[in-house]
Order: C-alpha cells, then structure tokens, then sequence
C-alpha cells in the first residue's frame, strides 16, 4: 500500500470522528431547555409550599414574602441547572449559566404578562431586590450545572468481577 492510500485513509477515518467530538449546541439547547422548565415547576411548587408556610406561621406574610420568593427562585434554578447539565452531561458552567439566564428572562416575562405592566414593576419594588434575585438564579444555576457534572454518573460501586460472578 502506497503512502497515499494511508493518508488517504486515516483522513477518512477521522473525519467521521472529527464530528462528534465538536461541541453539540442543539443538545445544549435542548437540555438548557428542559432545565428552564424543570427549574420553573420546581419554584412555583416551592412558592405554594411557602405560601402554606408563611400564612399559617407568620401573622404579617407580607414582610417576609421577598425573602421566600428568592429562596423559592434560586433554589428552582439550582434545579435546573442541575437537570440541564444532568442532561448535556458535560460543560455544567456553560449549561448551568444558560439555564439561570433562561430562567430569570422567562420569569420576566411571566411578572410582564401576568397583569403587571412594566412601570408598575420598577414604581412599586426595589430594583436592586430583583437585580440580587436574577443574580442569585444565575449563580445557584450555574452552582448546580457544576455539582450535576461532578456527581457520579451510577450509585453502584464497581468491584472485580470475581465479585460479581455467581458461582
């Protein structure tokens, strides 16, 4: 076999390898996705929860209200950035970053369309209140991209397979 038919080869061979190894944005888009609506559900059931909590043990809910929505918020994008980078299974910084961005624009969008008018929303609260709850969101997002990462993929421990077989 001539050098041009090995170089030849081994160009073809690795080409078709050369396309999984690049970065795959449409599963980042799809898991970041999935990230965005898993965080979503799991904060409006922690804020129900919370509801329940603050009527039956505080008489004033409305001091406290702000405090337990960011609690709700930012634990809601910690899910999500941890189901998101679970999903992407690597890059959980980029993928939990995305997620909290995601999260905290879709949460935008629902405060705008859910009756309240953008005026009313920078009038009647403290913007620097809602600039630390966007941050928190993108911070325990990107938090929970990292630990979904490093966690172990099985639960099982891996013995030798003298252990294993059954005799």
């Amino acid at each position: 076999m001539n050098q041009y038919n090995e170089i030849s080869g081994n160009i073809k061979k690795n080409e078709g390898k050369a396309n999984f190894q690049g970065p795959s944005y449409t599963k980042l888009a799809k898991s970041v996705t999935l990230g965005t609506i898993t965080g979503l559900f799991s904060s409006i059931a922690l804020m129900i929860i919370f509801a329940f909590i603050i009527n039956v043990v505080f008489g004033d809910p409305d001091s406290v209200i702000n405090i337990f929505t960011a609690i709700a918020a930012s634990a809601g994008a910690a899910t999500g950035g941890f189901y998101a980078s679970k999903k992407n299974g690597s890059k959980g910084f980029i993928s939990g970053i995305t997620t909290g961005i995601a999260l905290s624009i879709v949460i935008l969008i629902i405060m705008l369309f859910a009756g309240n008018n953008a005026d009313d929303i920078i009038e009647n609260s403290n913007i620097i209140f809602k600039l630390i709850i966007i941050l928190c969101q993108i911070v325990f997002a990107c938090a929970g991209g990292i630990f979904a990462v490093n966690s172990r993929k099985n639960k099982r421990t891996t013995r030798p397979r003298s252990v294993n077989k059954k005799k």
